[in-house]
């Protein structure tokens, strides 16, 4: 939830332009740091060919009935959800409340509200 506030902030203080340069700059220096990661091979598997790992990660993946509930349930559920808030609110920020700066301002109001609503019976 502080994702999207803190990036609606810097929307509304430095504009779009310049949050967009902060997010490419956060994705490469973490680009950066996962390099110099340094993972060390155990108990190293043969590769069987492409079909055969499939249909062992298929196999593997519906055997575990919470995993592919879980994702069924995310195909349906955060697509309708970005619609809403990650394409439909910037547009309603643009054309109602005039413009990127007071647009941004609902992204972080939008936990707030839903923090008491979670609470509520």
């Amino acid at each position: 939830m502080a994702g999207p506030a803190l990036g609606g902030v810097l929307v509304a203080v430095v504009g779009p332009g310049w949050a967009l340069g902060w997010d490419a700059l956060t994705f490469a220096a973490s680009a950066l740091l996962f390099s110099r990661i340094s993972l060390k091979a155990k108990n190293v598997k043969v590769r069987t060919g492409f079909t055969a790992d499939l249909r062992e990660g298929w196999d593997d993946f519906c055997s575990r009935r919470w995993l592919w509930v879980m994702v069924c349930q995310a195909a349906v559920i955060v697509p309708v959800w970005l619609v809403g808030y990650q394409l439909l609110g910037p547009v309603y920020g643009q054309r109602v409340l005039g413009g990127a700066a007071p647009g941004a301002w609902w992204c972080p109001a939008s936990p707030r509200g839903w923090w008491p609503g979670r609470r509520s019976p």
